[in-house]
């Protein structure tokens, strides 16, 4: 009776240790911001974590801003690097759609400057929310034999949220999905009481709730 009571005790003190090794090492550092406020109350990392997610973030954005003339091989085995989830599915799909035109011509790139804040993460600390303020967009058009551009066109302001999911093997942070645009100037006093930033999505599709 006593080995018994000493193998489960055992076998706890080993699921107690691996559930630990599992979590991310900020996750005691996790503040409640905004506690006790209705729609405002969220969780935030440590300065550093939210620096890091903002980096690998932007990291991402300038792969995909200058990887458009690689190889479709070189960017599909990147992809995972700074992807994960739906973003990755989405990324690689639309990269083997374009295997089947190997004699593009053409190729769309779109500049911005990204103003990235970082907010509302998930309890665990694993996931988070990145809100991109896009400005001076535009989407130059390339003739990809001659490197020669042919179009730009203007596509003004816009701000998007994604989601930010941790890879702990990996060590970084990756964009997981793709969540919503905002309307412009969401940000105001008069619109912000409309636009409220939720960790989970309404599982039901078509007209905003």
């Amino acid at each position: 009776m006593t080995w018994m009571i000493v193998f489960v005790f055992a076998l706890a003190l080993v699921a107690l240790t691996m559930s630990s090794s599992r979590q991310v090492s900020w996750i005691g550092a996790m503040r409640r911001v905004n506690a006790g406020t209705v729609d405002k109350a969220e969780w935030m990392a440590p300065d550093e974590v939210v620096e890091q997610a903002r980096a690998h973030y932007l990291e991402a954005m300038d792969w995909l801003l200058h990887s458009q003339t690689h190889a479709l091989s070189e960017r599909m085995a990147k992809t995972p690097h700074y992807f994960s989830g739906e973003q990755r599915r989405y990324h690689l799909e639309l990269l083997n759609y374009y295997r089947h035109f190997e004699k593009m011509q053409y190729v769309g790139v779109m500049r911005c400057v990204h103003n990235v804040s970082v907010r509302h993460f998930s309890q665990d600390g694993e996931r988070c929310l990145v809100i991109d303020d896009q400005t001076g967009c535009r989407m130059a058009t390339y003739h990809i034999a001659s490197g020669e551009r042919c179009n730009t066109q203007d596509l003004g302001e816009a701000t998007l949220v994604y989601q930010m999911a941790y890879d702990k093997t990996a060590e970084r942070w990756k964009v997981d999905r793709y969540i919503q645009q905002l309307p412009a100037g969401w940000r105001s006093r008069r619109k912000s009481s409309r636009v409220r930033l939720h960790t989970m999505l309404s599982p039901f599709p078509g007209r905003d709730n």
